[in-house]
């Protein structure tokens, strides 16, 4: 799959932006992308078992918000650009096999709001368990993945990984990705 990354002026007006370009956040995202994207896309479908539906994806570069839909990362140190350009195509691949995993998917759900756990902290364990897997086959154990575990301090992204480092990220993956 390809990853296109662009600066939209509508779309950073749309996020609330003020933004007017960002060439230099873009040309170091895609070197790094360029050195390891294929291998990352290799390794996120290696470990949730499943394949990226679509050939390419447009990435709105901004100084607001990365979400997974529109595929759209904020503008920050190009370490996290990247790291969440990888976290926001976990719920991608998610997102483009959604039928395929409904079975397992509303396994998770009802275990999850059973223990009172909101909706984002719910998601973010699957996203969460597939990131740290996905970050150790690619870079190891070291800094990197210190950063990636680090990186939120929103309570509820925070819940979530306590939960996948208590649980174990294979064992979360093999729930849902069989």
């Amino acid at each position: 799959m390809k990853i296109h990354f662009l600066f939209s002026p509508q779309y950073e007006s749309a996020v609330g932006g003020r933004a007017v370009g960002a060439p230099k956040e873009i040309a170091a995202l895609e070197r790094a992308w360029d050195k390891d994207g294929v291998s990352i896309i290799k390794s996120i479908e290696k470990v949730t078992r499943l394949r990226f539906q679509k050939e390419s994806l447009d990435c709105y570069i901004n100084s607001k918000v990365s979400i997974s839909s529109p595929l759209s990362i904020k503008i920050e140190a190009t370490d996290d650009m990247f790291d969440s350009t990888v976290h926001e195509l976990i719920h991608q691949i998610i997102m483009q096999n959604f039928e395929r995993l409904d079975k397992s998917w509303s396994m998770h759900v009802r275990r999850s709001k059973k223990l009172g756990l909101s909706f984002i902290t719910w998601v973010h364990i699957v996203v969460h368990a597939v990131h740290y897997l996905v970050t150790i086959d690619m870079f190891g154990k070291g800094v990197r993945l210190k950063r990636v575990v680090g990186y939120s301090k929103d309570k509820d992204y925070r819940k979530s990984w306590d939960i996948v480092l208590e649980r174990g990220p294979q064992t979360v993956v093999d729930e849902v990705f069989g």
